[in-house]
């Protein structure tokens, strides 16, 4: 059921991150994508406001290379000046109508060695106009090839959203599940601790045996030592995590179902443990429990539960205990995650034998120093 929990969330998660980082990259191709049509647009108009397709009648003259008389800019043939009057060609009194008129061009005719003016900036406007004509039609079919691109991408991302939305709606139905799960599987775990404690030993095997655990750590910081000191102790002490059940609320804590002794014989051997706990560790069993003591016993405030056995640190002690069957029964150490001092002042009323004042382990001004785990004990 754990692992089934922990692959349903991490589904959920994973699609989460799919989606939003395609939208992201699908808004930034359009952002691009529209940009660059813009582009193309200022420059289609810039091109198209410029103008130059045809060229003006003056070139298209120029081009002929006739000339209208009269004409402001065309070229006149040089006319012979008149004949002068010889030395006894003329007498007194001759008139000009006698002399040789003077030579006059004919209209659309040009003295030898004349060419044709504005021919050469005629090709080069035509051949501008042409090169602007291509780049116009270039710019034109690639804005176009952008746009359908652009409602491509648009269609694309439009698909992504109903995707996202039913995706979404999986991932709400999926935690629904979940939290039903969670609630089943809860439930029969409590029901297990119910059975284990209130059944005769002949009732029981390892397997089905499952009591409850707490751990709270009541200050600011990094629970992970403590995680790591309290599931090593109950390994070492015989059991198994059969499922934890963090908290969201503060201060931090966990729920633990431990599974695989009697209740009976695990109180005979937390009792054995407590009684050497002043010691030095012989055994795997003694040095985590010793280790997990310790590393409670760094931090301001907590305490940990793990089926009969009870350790609590306030400012002023570290104090560890172990109940009876009837007061394991009747302890909700969940109701008492805000007040570890409640929890030691439960622990004081014990008898001698099953109670242990172990605050020259701790702190004496109830500091939280960084635990040296390079330095806690190995088995």
């Amino acid at each position: 059921m754990t692992v089934i929990l922990i692959l349903a969330c991490l589904a959920i998660a994973g699609a989460e991150l799919y989606m939003a980082r395609g939208a992201r990259q699908v808004a930034a191709r359009l952002e691009k994508l529209e940009a660059i049509a813009r582009l193309h647009d200022q420059r289609i108009r810039s091109m198209t406001a410029g103008g130059g397709g045809t060229a003006p009648p003056s070139d298209r003259r120029l081009a002929t290379g006739t000339a209208q008389p009269g004409t402001p800019g065309t070229a006149q043939p040089d006319a012979d000046p008149p004949h002068a009057a010889q030395p006894g060609s003329a007498t007194p009194g001759t008139t000009a109508a006698d002399a040789d008129p003077p030579h006059t061009a004919q209209p659309g005719t040009a003295s030898p060695g004349t060419t044709p003016v504005g021919s050469a900036s005629l090709g080069a406007a035509e051949t501008a106009a042409a090169e602007t004509a291509a780049e116009l039609a270039r710019l034109t079919a690639e804005t176009t090839r952008l746009r359908e691109r652009l409602g491509g991408l648009e269609e694309a991302r439009t698909s992504e959203r109903r995707l996202y939305a039913r995706v979404n709606g999986a991932v709400e139905s999926l935690e629904q599940v979940v939290g039903e799960l969670l609630r089943h599987n809860v439930g029969r775990l409590d029901e297990a601790v119910t059975r284990t404690l209130g059944a005769a030993p002949v009732e029981l095997d390892a397997d089905s045996a499952t009591v409850r655990g707490v751990l709270c750590r009541a200050a600011p910081g990094s629970q992970d030592p403590l995680i790591r000191a309290y599931e090593r102790c109950a390994r070492d002490t015989g059991l198994w995590v059969r499922f934890r059940l963090p908290s969201a609320a503060e201060p931090w804590h966990a729920r633990y179902y431990l599974a695989g002794k009697d209740p009976r014989e695990l109180e005979r051997d937390f009792l054995a443990l407590l009684a050497g706990a002043r010691s030095p560790a012989a055994t795997g069993g003694e040095t985590a429990f010793q280790g997990l003591l310790r590393t409670l016993g760094e931090l301001p405030a907590g305490f940990a539960q793990i089926g009969p056995m009870v350790a609590a640190r306030v400012p002023d002690a570290l104090l560890c205990g172990v109940l009876t069957l009837a007061e394991t029964r009747g302890f909700d150490a969940e109701a008492l995650v805000g007040d570890p001092a409640a929890v030691a002042g439960r622990l004081r009323v014990l008898p001698a034998e099953r109670l242990r004042d172990l605050t020259m382990w701790a702190p004496p001004n109830g500091s939280d120093p960084d635990p040296d785990l390079s330095a806690a004990p190995q088995p």
